[in-house]
């Protein structure tokens, strides 16, 4: 569609405008929300995302928005999605800490109006 098309661009000209130094990630938003809200099992990382969501979801009844609340659910997103020890996950993990990783998020219109809010 027209709107993906324009995210490929900004993509594109993103790491044009800035001599490769910004590094974009295109995910679409049903991709991000199921990521970060069916965790893999195996993933230590998510169990232990589960039990901070358990102790904070007495603040809010909504276990799903706790969840976009946490800082670190783009870094379990790329975990489960790439692989925890993979090359791609350490140069998005290092590109998103150093503030170079342009996070592009597509299908918004697909997932929850509550959840859009969070992203």
């Amino acid at each position: 569609s027209g709107k993906t098309q324009l995210l490929r661009r900004l993509a594109v000209e993103a790491i044009v405008a800035h001599d490769g130094e910004m590094v974009p990630l295109l995910v679409t938003a049903t991709q991000l929300f199921l990521g970060t809200c069916i965790s893999a099992r195996a993933s230590n990382e998510a169990l232990y995302q589960r039990r901070l969501m358990r102790r904070s979801a007495q603040d809010s009844q909504d276990l799903g928005t706790n969840r976009f609340q946490s800082a670190d659910f783009l870094v379990i997103y790329i975990r489960l999605a790439f692989g925890a020890q993979s090359p791609t996950t350490r140069f998005l993990r290092q590109a998103l800490h150093s503030r170079r990783l342009l996070l592009l998020v597509d299908d918004l219109h697909l997932i929850p109006m509550k959840m859009q809010t969070q992203l």
